[in-house]
C-alpha cells in the first residue's frame, strides 16, 4: 500500500531484507512504554547529550532498521533533491494504483515548503510504522480467546447469509478481545480544559493531566458485570 509492492519483493531487491525491523519496534514500544510515563529518563538515554553530540559526528548510528529500510526504498522511488518520482521508478510498480508514496509526493507538489522531501519520507515512516504492534497484539487476543473458548468459536463459525449481512457475533467476539486485552495498556494522558471538567461526580480544575489505563476501565464490573475477566462476546 505504501510502496505498491509485496514485501517479499522487495526483499528480493535487496539482500538484507527486512531483518530487525520487528525486533528494533518491538523495542522501541517498550522504551516508549516507559519513557512517555517518566520522560526524564529519556534525557539520560537516547536524548544525552553526549550520544547525541557522538551521532551528529558520525561515531555511533542513530538510525533504527525500519527508518533505514525505509529511505532505501524512498530514495529509489524518489529524487530527494527535486522531490520528483523518477521516472524509471513506477516501470517497475506492481500496478498503476496510486500508492501513499504517490500521494505524498502529490502534497508536495502542492505545497513544497511544507510537504518537504524529508516530510514526505518522515511521512512514509509513519505509514509503515504507525499500528503495526497494536494491530498484531489485537489479532493475537481475537485467536487466543477463540481457541481458548471453544463453544464461543463454533458459535463464530455457524452464521447463515442473514447473518452474514451483519455479522453480529464476529463483531462481539472482536470488540470482546479488545475489551478484555486491549493492545496499550498505558496511561494516555489528557489535559483538562482551561475551565476544568467533572469526571465521575469529582470536578477536576483546568490545566490538571489525566488519564486511565484501559485495562482498569474495561474490568470495571459495574460496567462489564461480574465476571469481566471472562471473555464472554454476548455481553
Amino acid at each position: 500500500m505504501t510502496f505498491n509492492a509485496y514485501a517479499n519483493a522487495e526483499e528480493e531487491k535487496n539482500t538484507e531484507g527486512t531483518g530487525g525491523i520487528i525486533s528494533s519496534i518491538e523495542w522501541m514500544l517498550d522504551y516508549a512504554s516507559v519513557v512517555g510515563q517518566m520522560p526524564i529518563i529519556d534525557s539520560f538515554l537516547l536524548k544525552n547529550p553526549i550520544r547525541l553530540f557522538l551521532s551528529q559526528l558520525g561515531l555511533i548510528g542513530s538510525t533504527t532498521p525500519m527508518v533505514a529500510f525505509v529511505r532505501q526504498r524512498f530514495t529509489e522511488r524518489v529524487d530527494l533533491a527535486t522531490g520528483q518520482e523518477k521516472p524509471s521508478s513506477r516501470m517497475n510498480s506492481l500496478s498503476t494504483r496510486r500508492d501513499f508514496v504517490s500521494r505524498f509526493l502529490e502534497a508536495h507538489k502542492k505545497d513544497p515548503d511544507f510537504v518537504t522531501s524529508e516530510r514526505a519520507l518522515a511521512l512514509t515512516v509513519a505509514d509503515i510504522s504507525a499500528g503495526s504492534d497494536t494491530t498484531a497484539i489485537s489479532l493475537q487476543s481475537v485467536f487466543y480467546f477463540l481457541l481458548e473458548n471453544p463453544e464461543e468459536l463454533e458459535r463464530l463459525r455457524q452464521i447463515d447469509w442473514e447473518e452474514v449481512q451483519d455479522l453480529p457475533v464476529l463483531s462481539a467476539v472482536i470488540k470482546e478481545a479488545l475489551r478484555i486485552h486491549p493492545a496499550a495498556g498505558l496511561t494516555i494522558e489528557r489535559i483538562t480544559p482551561p475551565q476544568g471538567v467533572k469526571i465521575v461526580g469529582k470536578f477536576i480544575p483546568g490545566g490538571t493531566i489525566i488519564g486511565c489505563n484501559a485495562w482498569t476501565i474495561h474490568r470495571d464490573a459495574s460496567i462489564f458485570g461480574s465476571d469481566p475477566d471472562s471473555f464472554r462476546p454476548p455481553r
